[in-house]
């Protein structure tokens, strides 16, 4: 699990096929499964809206517990209260718990691609 504060311009990480985020991009990296939650919820009181769209990036993420949820749908009120784009990536367990939960109203849901063959992780 791991946490990434990056800031990028347009056309960074939260750039997609449904079009790009303008300015400046928060990343929150997310992996593995276990204390999701407990990054979201550091996120949630750490990451400011104020400066920029935010991407949660859960596309190495196998299992979203209903805990990590809530979390993430306080950044979602924190990114509507200050004007700001909320684009989830998730990786396809995440995206499916998402979408039956019917949170594309709240929040940009972008899919998460798989790493080229003969990446080797890097």
């Amino acid at each position: 699990m791991e946490r990434d504060d990056e800031r990028t311009g347009a056309g960074g990480p939260a750039s997609g096929n449904d079009g790009e985020v303008d300015g400046e991009v928060i990343v929150v990296k997310v992996s593995g499964e276990a204390a999701v939650a407990d990054v979201l919820t550091a996120a949630e009181t750490t990451v400011d809206p104020a400066g920029g769209n935010v991407l949660v990036d859960l596309s190495e993420v196998t299992y979203l517990a209903m805990e990590a949820v809530v979390p993430l749908m306080k950044i979602a009120r924190r990114c509507f209260d200050h004007g700001r784009l909320l684009v989830v990536r998730a990786s396809v367990p995440a995206r499916q718990k998402l979408l039956r939960l019917g949170v594309t109203g709240v929040v940009r849901l972008e899919p998460a691609f798989p790493k080229p063959a003969g990446d080797g992780g890097a």
